[in-house]
């Protein structure tokens, strides 16, 4: 039981905190031009994802024992289930391109730079 809440308290929910903050630090770093707050939003994106994927992959693992606790029905861990693959893959995706976009920021001021 004590796994399924660290579990339930610290993967489950960082994909969705990690992407909400990412997307007001990416907000902010729009608003005010400023590089560092679009590479710490590149960087929160980048590990909400890796977040989603531990808690994707670790839902095996809480779901037998959310079975077992009283009032939990077995459609409601199939929703919790599918919803779960829907953001890994989505997260994943997310995560993907905001280090395709990190790799191609770095490789464009890198090529850029006058040789001197």
């Amino acid at each position: 039981m004590k796994s399924l809440i660290l579990s339930i308290v610290s993967f489950n929910h960082l994909p969705i905190f990690g992407s909400i903050l990412g997307s007001i630090v990416l907000f902010f770093g729009l608003i005010t031009e400023r590089i560092n707050a679009k590479k710490a939003a590149y960087i929160l994106f980048i590990l909400s994802s890796l977040g989603a994927g531990v808690a994707y992959f670790a839902q095996g693992a809480t779901g037998v024992p959310a079975k077992n606790i009283q009032g939990v029905v077995e459609a409601t861990i199939k929703v919790q289930e599918e919803f779960s693959s829907f953001t890994f893959i989505s997260l994943t995706i997310l995560g993907l391109a905001f280090i395709l976009g990190l790799l191609l920021r770095y490789n464009s001021s890198f090529l850029t730079r006058s040789a001197d």
